[in-house]
């Protein structure tokens, strides 16, 4: 796995979750069904454990590629490896996952949203 700027990296994941604040927003002022609205603060609420995770030296190594909220989203979404034909094939290699590592980096995102360091923030 190539090497990555951990204060950069952070940096990224942090602004990504504060874009996401006026979209969560929006999607439950327009809709009397959140569910939009809640899986994107989802998203945000691990964007921010990720980030204390890179902040703190201890971010599973399966993650530290990870550097959109639609990754975020796709490891959430997906039980297994998205076919190559897919769009979301794209973003989840683009962070170098593959059909052997894809498993491992579902299962560190979960932990962090099963763990009690997802507080909601919106």
């Amino acid at each position: 796995m190539p090497k990555i700027n951990v204060l950069q990296r952070a940096a990224t994941l942090r602004q990504h979750a504060d874009r996401l604040t006026a979209l969560i927003e929006s999607k439950r002022a327009k809709s009397a069904d959140a569910s939009d609205a809640n899986e994107l603060a989802r998203v945000q609420r691990l964007l921010r454990a990720m980030v204390d995770r890179l902040d703190a030296g201890n971010l599973d190594p399966f993650l530290l590629q990870v550097r959109t909220p639609a990754q975020v989203e796709a490891l959430l979404i997906y039980e297994t490896m998205p076919a190559p034909d897919r769009e979301t094939f794209q973003q989840l290699a683009a962070a170098a996952f593959d059909a052997a590592s894809f498993p491992y980096a579902k299962a560190a995102l979960l932990a962090l949203d099963t763990q009690g360091v997802c507080e909601e923030v919106v």
